[in-house]
Protein backbone atom coordinates (compact mmCIF):
# COMPACT_ATOMS: atom_id res chain seq x y z
CA UNK A 1 0.00 0.00 0.00
CA UNK A 2 2.76 2.46 0.94
CA UNK A 3 4.60 1.75 -2.32
CA UNK A 4 1.45 2.51 -4.35
CA UNK A 5 0.89 5.79 -2.48
CA UNK A 6 4.52 6.73 -3.16
CA UNK A 7 4.12 5.84 -6.86
CA UNK A 8 0.97 7.97 -7.03
CA UNK A 9 2.47 11.06 -5.39
CA UNK A 10 5.68 10.85 -7.42
CA UNK A 11 4.28 9.97 -10.85
CA UNK A 12 0.70 11.19 -11.04
CA UNK A 13 0.16 14.42 -9.05
CA UNK A 14 1.52 16.77 -11.69
CA UNK A 15 -0.27 14.95 -14.50
CA UNK A 16 -3.53 15.09 -12.54
CA UNK A 17 -3.18 18.84 -12.11
CA UNK A 18 -2.82 19.43 -15.84
CA UNK A 19 -5.72 17.06 -16.48
CA UNK A 20 -7.86 19.15 -14.10
CA UNK A 21 -6.58 22.43 -15.54
CA UNK A 22 -7.55 21.35 -19.02
CA UNK A 23 -10.99 20.36 -17.77
CA UNK A 24 -11.72 23.42 -15.65
CA UNK A 25 -9.74 26.23 -17.26
CA UNK A 26 -8.97 27.67 -13.84
CA UNK A 27 -5.87 27.27 -11.69
CA UNK A 28 -7.85 27.52 -8.45
CA UNK A 29 -10.49 25.03 -9.54
CA UNK A 30 -7.82 22.72 -10.94
CA UNK A 31 -6.01 22.73 -7.58
CA UNK A 32 -9.25 21.99 -5.71
CA UNK A 33 -10.20 19.19 -8.10
CA UNK A 34 -6.69 17.70 -8.00
CA UNK A 35 -6.83 17.68 -4.19
CA UNK A 36 -10.25 16.00 -4.25
CA UNK A 37 -9.07 13.29 -6.66
CA UNK A 38 -5.88 12.70 -4.68
CA UNK A 39 -7.74 12.35 -1.38
CA UNK A 40 -10.08 9.77 -2.92
CA UNK A 41 -7.18 7.77 -4.33
CA UNK A 42 -5.11 7.82 -1.13
CA UNK A 43 -8.17 6.98 0.97
CA UNK A 44 -8.94 3.97 -1.24
CA UNK A 45 -5.33 2.76 -1.06
CA UNK A 46 -5.29 3.21 2.72
CA UNK A 47 -8.34 0.95 2.97
CA UNK A 48 -6.42 -1.82 1.18
CA UNK A 49 -7.47 -1.33 -2.45
CA UNK A 50 -5.09 -3.21 -4.76
CA UNK A 51 -5.93 -2.30 -8.39
CA UNK A 52 -5.14 -4.76 -11.18
CA UNK A 53 -3.92 -1.94 -13.42
CA UNK A 54 -2.82 1.00 -11.26
CA UNK A 55 -2.71 3.56 -14.08
CA UNK A 56 -6.17 2.64 -15.39
CA UNK A 57 -7.54 2.76 -11.84
CA UNK A 58 -6.09 6.21 -11.10
CA UNK A 59 -7.51 7.76 -14.25
CA UNK A 60 -10.88 6.12 -13.75
CA UNK A 61 -11.15 7.77 -10.31
CA UNK A 62 -10.02 11.07 -11.84
CA UNK A 63 -12.76 10.91 -14.45
CA UNK A 64 -15.38 9.94 -11.88
CA UNK A 65 -14.46 12.82 -9.54
CA UNK A 66 -14.41 15.24 -12.48
CA UNK A 67 -17.90 14.08 -13.43
CA UNK A 68 -19.06 14.70 -9.86
CA UNK A 69 -17.43 18.16 -9.92
CA UNK A 70 -19.05 18.98 -13.27
CA UNK A 71 -22.49 17.89 -12.01
CA UNK A 72 -22.15 20.00 -8.89
CA UNK A 73 -21.05 23.03 -10.91
CA UNK A 74 -23.86 22.47 -13.38
CA UNK A 75 -26.46 22.53 -10.59
CA UNK A 76 -24.89 25.62 -9.01
CA UNK A 77 -24.78 27.61 -12.26
CA UNK A 78 -28.29 26.54 -13.22
CA UNK A 79 -29.62 27.69 -9.86
CA UNK A 80 -27.98 31.11 -10.19
CA UNK A 81 -28.03 31.98 -13.90
CA UNK A 82 -30.00 29.34 -15.72
CA UNK A 83 -26.94 28.82 -17.95
CA UNK A 84 -25.79 25.33 -18.85
CA UNK A 85 -22.39 24.01 -17.78
CA UNK A 86 -21.58 23.29 -21.42
CA UNK A 87 -21.14 27.03 -21.94
CA UNK A 88 -18.04 26.81 -19.76
CA UNK A 89 -16.57 23.47 -20.88
CA UNK A 90 -13.28 23.56 -22.73
CA UNK A 91 -13.59 20.01 -24.07
CA UNK A 92 -16.29 17.99 -25.77
CA UNK A 93 -17.33 15.48 -23.10
CA UNK A 94 -19.21 13.40 -25.65
CA UNK A 95 -15.78 11.99 -26.47
CA UNK A 96 -15.86 8.38 -25.39
CA UNK A 97 -13.62 7.03 -22.66
CA UNK A 98 -11.09 5.49 -25.03
CA UNK A 99 -10.68 8.74 -26.98
CA UNK A 100 -9.62 10.39 -23.74
CA UNK A 101 -7.19 7.62 -22.98
CA UNK A 102 -5.37 8.32 -26.23
CA UNK A 103 -4.29 11.71 -24.86
CA UNK A 104 -3.56 10.59 -21.31
CA UNK A 105 -1.19 8.48 -19.24
CA UNK A 106 -2.81 5.33 -20.61
CA UNK A 107 -1.38 5.69 -24.09
CA UNK A 108 1.17 3.03 -23.14
CA UNK A 109 -1.62 0.65 -22.13
CA UNK A 110 -3.38 1.30 -25.42
CA UNK A 111 -0.20 0.53 -27.36
CA UNK A 112 0.16 -2.71 -25.42
CA UNK A 113 -3.35 -3.80 -26.31
CA UNK A 114 -2.96 -2.78 -29.95
CA UNK A 115 -0.23 -5.41 -30.11
CA UNK A 116 -2.80 -8.10 -29.25
CA UNK A 117 -5.86 -7.06 -31.24
CA UNK A 118 -6.64 -8.85 -34.52
CA UNK A 119 -5.78 -7.32 -37.89
CA UNK A 120 -9.44 -6.62 -38.79
CA UNK A 121 -9.66 -4.19 -35.88
CA UNK A 122 -6.04 -3.11 -35.50
CA UNK A 123 -5.71 -1.44 -38.91
CA UNK A 124 -8.85 0.62 -38.26
CA UNK A 125 -7.84 1.65 -34.73
CA UNK A 126 -4.34 2.69 -35.79
CA UNK A 127 -5.68 4.70 -38.73
CA UNK A 128 -8.35 6.43 -36.65
CA UNK A 129 -6.52 7.12 -33.38
CA UNK A 130 -2.85 7.16 -34.28
CA UNK A 131 -2.88 8.43 -37.87
CA UNK A 132 -5.90 10.70 -37.25
CA UNK A 133 -7.79 9.59 -40.37
CA UNK A 134 -11.55 10.00 -40.74
CA UNK A 135 -13.96 7.08 -40.91
CA UNK A 136 -14.59 7.78 -44.57
CA UNK A 137 -10.86 7.88 -45.37
CA UNK A 138 -10.37 4.56 -43.59
CA UNK A 139 -13.27 3.02 -45.50
CA UNK A 140 -11.69 4.09 -48.81
CA UNK A 141 -8.21 2.84 -47.85
CA UNK A 142 -9.45 -0.58 -46.65
CA UNK A 143 -12.17 -0.96 -49.31
CA UNK A 144 -14.87 -1.25 -46.65
CA UNK A 145 -18.21 0.46 -46.20
CA UNK A 146 -18.41 3.40 -43.80
CA UNK A 147 -20.90 1.42 -41.70
CA UNK A 148 -18.50 -1.52 -41.41
CA UNK A 149 -15.69 0.78 -40.26
CA UNK A 150 -17.98 2.35 -37.66
CA UNK A 151 -19.06 -1.05 -36.32
CA UNK A 152 -15.51 -2.36 -36.11
CA UNK A 153 -14.33 0.84 -34.46
CA UNK A 154 -17.08 0.52 -31.86
CA UNK A 155 -16.25 -3.13 -31.26
CA UNK A 156 -12.53 -2.42 -31.06
CA UNK A 157 -13.12 0.21 -28.36
CA UNK A 158 -14.78 -2.42 -26.21
CA UNK A 159 -12.03 -4.97 -26.82
CA UNK A 160 -9.29 -2.45 -26.07
CA UNK A 161 -11.04 -1.12 -22.96
CA UNK A 162 -11.38 -4.65 -21.57
CA UNK A 163 -7.73 -5.37 -22.27
CA UNK A 164 -6.49 -2.09 -20.80
CA UNK A 165 -8.38 -2.72 -17.56
CA UNK A 166 -6.81 -6.11 -16.95
CA UNK A 167 -3.35 -7.30 -15.99
CA UNK A 168 -1.89 -8.96 -19.05
CA UNK A 169 -0.13 -12.20 -18.13
CA UNK A 170 2.11 -13.80 -20.73
CA UNK A 171 2.78 -17.54 -20.77
CA UNK A 172 6.02 -19.23 -19.76
CA UNK A 173 7.06 -19.59 -23.40
CA UNK A 174 7.42 -15.78 -23.52
CA UNK A 175 10.56 -16.02 -21.38
CA UNK A 176 11.45 -19.71 -21.43
CA UNK A 177 11.30 -21.17 -24.94
CA UNK A 178 11.49 -24.93 -25.22
CA UNK A 179 13.17 -27.02 -27.86
CA UNK A 180 12.01 -29.86 -30.07
CA UNK A 181 13.98 -32.18 -32.29
CA UNK A 182 12.46 -32.84 -35.68
CA UNK A 183 12.69 -36.02 -37.76
CA UNK A 184 11.60 -35.84 -41.40
CA UNK A 185 11.47 -38.52 -44.08
CA UNK A 186 10.71 -38.22 -47.76
CA UNK A 187 11.15 -35.62 -50.48
CA UNK A 188 11.86 -32.05 -49.36
CA UNK A 189 13.35 -30.40 -52.46
CA UNK A 190 11.58 -27.08 -51.74
CA UNK A 191 13.34 -26.76 -48.40
CA UNK A 192 10.13 -27.26 -46.48
CA UNK A 193 9.48 -27.93 -43.72
CA UNK A 194 13.03 -27.25 -42.54
CA UNK A 195 12.92 -23.62 -43.62
CA UNK A 196 9.80 -23.03 -41.50
CA UNK A 197 10.99 -24.63 -38.25
CA UNK A 198 14.68 -23.85 -37.81
CA UNK A 199 14.05 -21.11 -35.21
CA UNK A 200 12.76 -21.18 -31.62
CA UNK A 201 9.60 -19.15 -32.33
CA UNK A 202 7.98 -21.56 -34.83
CA UNK A 203 9.03 -24.56 -32.74
CA UNK A 204 7.29 -23.14 -29.68
CA UNK A 205 4.19 -22.19 -31.68
CA UNK A 206 3.96 -25.83 -32.78
CA UNK A 207 4.50 -27.02 -29.21
CA UNK A 208 1.78 -24.70 -27.90
CA UNK A 209 -0.70 -25.72 -30.61
CA UNK A 210 0.03 -29.45 -30.31
CA UNK A 211 -3.27 -31.10 -29.28
CA UNK A 212 -4.32 -27.60 -28.19
CA UNK A 213 -6.32 -25.67 -30.84
CA UNK A 214 -5.46 -22.00 -30.34
CA UNK A 215 -6.34 -18.66 -31.91
CA UNK A 216 -3.56 -16.39 -33.10
CA UNK A 217 -4.45 -14.06 -30.21
CA UNK A 218 -4.00 -16.89 -27.69
CA UNK A 219 -0.66 -17.84 -29.22
CA UNK A 220 0.43 -14.19 -29.04
CA UNK A 221 -0.34 -13.88 -25.35
CA UNK A 222 1.22 -17.24 -24.49
CA UNK A 223 4.47 -16.34 -26.22
CA UNK A 224 4.49 -12.60 -25.57
CA UNK A 225 4.75 -11.78 -29.29
CA UNK A 226 2.75 -8.93 -30.80
CA UNK A 227 -0.03 -10.05 -33.10
CA UNK A 228 1.31 -8.50 -36.35
CA UNK A 229 4.41 -10.71 -36.06
CA UNK A 230 2.54 -13.77 -34.81
CA UNK A 231 0.17 -13.59 -37.80
CA UNK A 232 3.15 -13.85 -40.16
CA UNK A 233 4.72 -16.76 -38.23
CA UNK A 234 1.46 -18.71 -38.16
CA UNK A 235 0.88 -18.10 -41.86
CA UNK A 236 4.32 -19.55 -42.69
CA UNK A 237 3.62 -22.68 -40.63
CA UNK A 238 0.17 -23.03 -42.18
CA UNK A 239 1.58 -22.80 -45.72
CA UNK A 240 4.23 -25.36 -44.77
CA UNK A 241 1.33 -27.72 -43.85
CA UNK A 242 2.53 -27.94 -40.26
CA UNK A 243 -0.61 -26.27 -38.87
CA UNK A 244 -4.24 -26.97 -39.66
CA UNK A 245 -7.00 -24.39 -39.28
CA UNK A 246 -10.53 -24.96 -38.01
CA UNK A 247 -12.57 -21.79 -37.71
CA UNK A 248 -10.25 -19.24 -36.13
CA UNK A 249 -8.11 -21.83 -34.34
CA UNK A 250 -4.89 -23.53 -35.39
CA UNK A 251 -3.59 -26.92 -34.31
CA UNK A 252 -0.33 -28.74 -35.05
CA UNK A 253 -1.07 -31.45 -37.63
CA UNK A 254 1.75 -33.84 -36.79
CA UNK A 255 2.64 -35.73 -33.65
CA UNK A 256 5.02 -34.20 -31.10
CA UNK A 257 6.12 -36.49 -28.31
CA UNK A 258 6.21 -34.38 -25.15
CA UNK A 259 8.66 -35.02 -22.31
CA UNK A 260 6.30 -37.29 -20.38
CA UNK A 261 5.44 -39.29 -23.50
CA UNK A 262 9.10 -39.79 -24.38
CA UNK A 263 9.85 -41.07 -20.89
CA UNK A 264 6.81 -43.39 -20.99
CA UNK A 265 7.95 -44.80 -24.35
CA UNK A 266 11.49 -45.25 -23.04
CA UNK A 267 10.27 -47.14 -19.96
CA UNK A 268 8.02 -49.42 -22.03
CA UNK A 269 10.80 -50.20 -24.49
CA UNK A 270 13.32 -50.91 -21.76
CA UNK A 271 11.01 -53.49 -20.15
CA UNK A 272 11.32 -55.77 -23.17
CA UNK A 273 14.79 -54.71 -24.30
CA UNK A 274 16.69 -57.75 -23.01
CA UNK A 275 14.30 -60.25 -24.55
CA UNK A 276 14.25 -58.38 -27.88
CA UNK A 277 18.03 -58.23 -27.89
CA UNK A 278 18.26 -61.96 -27.25
CA UNK A 279 15.83 -62.76 -30.09
CA UNK A 280 17.57 -60.43 -32.56
CA UNK A 281 20.99 -61.83 -31.67
CA UNK A 282 19.67 -65.37 -32.14
CA UNK A 283 18.10 -64.48 -35.49
CA UNK A 284 21.27 -62.78 -36.78
CA UNK A 285 23.52 -65.68 -35.79
CA UNK A 286 21.14 -68.15 -37.45
CA UNK A 287 21.12 -66.00 -40.63
CA UNK A 288 24.86 -65.59 -41.09
CA UNK A 289 25.26 -68.56 -43.42
CA UNK A 290 22.32 -67.39 -45.59
CA UNK A 291 23.79 -63.89 -45.83
CA UNK A 292 27.10 -65.33 -47.01
CA UNK A 293 25.31 -67.48 -49.59
CA UNK A 294 23.67 -64.34 -51.11
CA UNK A 295 27.10 -63.14 -52.21
CA UNK A 296 26.48 -59.53 -51.25
CA UNK A 297 29.35 -59.45 -48.77
CA UNK A 298 32.89 -59.96 -50.04
CA UNK A 299 35.41 -62.17 -48.28
CA UNK A 300 37.12 -59.05 -46.93
CA UNK A 301 34.00 -58.28 -44.84
CA UNK A 302 34.13 -60.23 -41.61
CA UNK A 303 31.17 -61.73 -39.75
CA UNK A 304 31.16 -58.93 -37.16
CA UNK A 305 30.63 -56.23 -39.82
CA UNK A 306 27.75 -58.23 -41.30
CA UNK A 307 26.16 -58.56 -37.86
CA UNK A 308 26.29 -54.79 -37.32
CA UNK A 309 24.71 -54.21 -40.72
CA UNK A 310 22.01 -56.82 -40.14
CA UNK A 311 21.11 -55.45 -36.70
CA UNK A 312 19.51 -52.13 -37.82
CA UNK A 313 18.22 -53.82 -41.00
CA UNK A 314 16.33 -56.29 -38.81
CA UNK A 315 14.99 -53.52 -36.58
CA UNK A 316 13.86 -51.50 -39.63
CA UNK A 317 12.12 -54.59 -41.01
CA UNK A 318 10.27 -55.17 -37.74
CA UNK A 319 9.17 -51.55 -37.55
CA UNK A 320 7.96 -51.52 -41.17
CA UNK A 321 5.96 -54.69 -40.66
CA UNK A 322 4.50 -53.72 -37.30
CA UNK A 323 3.38 -50.18 -38.16
CA UNK A 324 -0.35 -50.91 -38.21
CA UNK A 325 -0.75 -50.15 -41.90
CA UNK A 326 1.41 -47.00 -42.02
CA UNK A 327 3.59 -46.91 -45.11
CA UNK A 328 6.98 -45.47 -44.24
CA UNK A 329 8.08 -45.66 -47.86
CA UNK A 330 5.19 -43.44 -49.07
CA UNK A 331 4.75 -40.50 -46.68
CA UNK A 332 1.75 -38.19 -47.16
CA UNK A 333 1.60 -35.89 -50.17
CA UNK A 334 1.85 -32.19 -49.38
CA UNK A 335 0.14 -29.22 -51.02
CA UNK A 336 3.18 -28.54 -53.24
CA UNK A 337 3.31 -32.15 -54.47
CA UNK A 338 6.19 -33.25 -52.25
CA UNK A 339 5.89 -36.35 -50.08
CA UNK A 340 7.32 -36.21 -46.60
CA UNK A 341 6.48 -37.22 -43.07
CA UNK A 342 7.43 -35.44 -39.87
CA UNK A 343 7.49 -36.13 -36.14
CA UNK A 344 8.68 -33.95 -33.27
CA UNK A 345 10.39 -34.81 -30.01
CA UNK A 346 10.25 -32.35 -27.15
CA UNK A 347 13.66 -32.08 -25.49
CA UNK A 348 13.79 -34.50 -22.56
CA UNK A 349 16.48 -35.81 -20.26
CA UNK A 350 16.34 -39.59 -20.68
CA UNK A 351 18.40 -42.05 -18.61
CA UNK A 352 20.60 -42.84 -21.61
CA UNK A 353 21.26 -41.79 -25.21
CA UNK A 354 19.06 -43.78 -27.58
CA UNK A 355 19.39 -42.12 -30.99
CA UNK A 356 20.56 -43.98 -34.08
CA UNK A 357 20.32 -43.24 -37.79
CA UNK A 358 21.79 -43.90 -41.22
CA UNK A 359 22.55 -41.88 -44.31
CA UNK A 360 19.65 -43.15 -46.42
CA UNK A 361 17.49 -46.15 -47.22
CA UNK A 362 20.02 -47.57 -49.63
CA UNK A 363 19.28 -49.01 -53.06
CA UNK A 364 19.65 -52.18 -55.10
CA UNK A 365 23.27 -51.46 -55.98
CA UNK A 366 24.34 -50.51 -52.49
CA UNK A 367 23.03 -53.08 -50.04
CA UNK A 368 25.27 -51.94 -47.21
CA UNK A 369 23.96 -48.70 -45.72
CA UNK A 370 26.29 -46.52 -43.68
CA UNK A 371 24.87 -46.45 -40.17
CA UNK A 372 26.00 -44.14 -37.41
CA UNK A 373 25.48 -44.71 -33.72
Amino acid sequence: MDSLITEFTENYMEKLFYFCLKKTGSNNEAEDLTQDISLNIIAALSKGAIPVSFSAWVWQIARNRYSAWADAKHKKIMSVTGSDISDYELEDESMDILDGMIHSEQLSLLRRELAFISRDYRDIVVAYYIEDKSVREIADILSLSVETVKKRLQRSRKILKEGMDMAREFGTRSYKPEDINIAISGSTESGRPWSAIKRSIPKNILLQASNNPSTIEELSVEMGIALPYMEEEVELLYKATLLEKTGDKYVTNFFILDKECRLDVYNVLRKGAKERSRLIKEYIEDSMADIRDLGIAGEHIDDNAIKWWLLPETIDYCILNASDGADMDSPPERANGERWGIVGYEAARLPEAIAMGHNGRGNGKNMFWAYKY
